[in-house]
């Protein structure tokens, strides 16, 4: 499956999203998590190109608008046994140390439990907005993170000997990594909705003329 890219240059090459700036956006009760600075030539460029891969690739993982909201129901759900399981983690003895020897505190596990929390807030923004294309690409890039988080700290309680806590990691990951194939194909097929109707407009703009 491809994977989209903001990189600019080389859309090409690169198969992997990477939002580097996720920022709070305005208060609607819960603040959701948006990408910084998306510009209206940028949001044109991820339509286009999210098109190409559509046309060229051909299938996506499946997930059509109508099952959206059961997705993200089940989806904060599985949310539920990420949290307890860094939690679990934060409660084992430190300080641990990783693959290169670097201490790893209870600090930095916690911090990683922000992005729990985050994910949860922008899966109820989409539910309620799901024709959002930047918070689908939010979404995304949030699982992404996670499932890096789930991989990272699976490999450190491996490291120091926790081999429960790290196989009940390793597990959890699988769940994050089918939920974020679903996502991607979700945003492909938004883009392409987008896309079409930004052709329309620019159809109607020139019978106009």
């Amino acid at each position: 499956m491809p994977r989209l890219d903001f990189h600019g240059e080389d859309l090409q090459e690169s198969r992997t999203i990477h939002v580097a700036d996720i920022q709070p956006a305005g208060k609607t009760g819960d603040e959701v998590p948006t990408m910084r600075g998306v510009k209206f030539p940028i949001y044109i460029l991820v339509l286009s190109f999210a098109v190409v891969n559509v046309q060229a690739e051909g299938a996506h993982a499946s997930l059509p608008r109508s099952e959206l909201p059961q997705f993200l129901a089940r989806y904060e759900q599985s949310l539920k046994p990420i949290d307890a399981a860094f939690g679990d983690l934060s409660d084992q003895p430190f300080p641990m140390r990783d693959d290169s020897g670097r201490r790893v505190g209870r600090r930095e596990i916690r911090n990683r439990r922000k992005l729990v929390a985050n994910v949860r807030t922008t899966a109820r923004a989409l539910a309620a907005r799901p024709d959002d294309l930047v918070l689908a690409l939010t979404l995304f890039d949030l699982t992404e993170k996670l499932g890096d988080d789930l991989y990272d700290l699976s490999q450190i309680a491996y490291d120091n000997d926790l081999e429960e806590p790290a196989a009940r990691l390793t597990e959890l990951l699988a769940t994050v990594n089918y939920n974020q194939d679903l996502i991607e194909g979700y945003v492909f097929n938004l883009a392409t909705d987008k896309q079409k109707q930004l052709q329309q407009l620019r159809g109607q703009k020139q019978e106009e003329r």
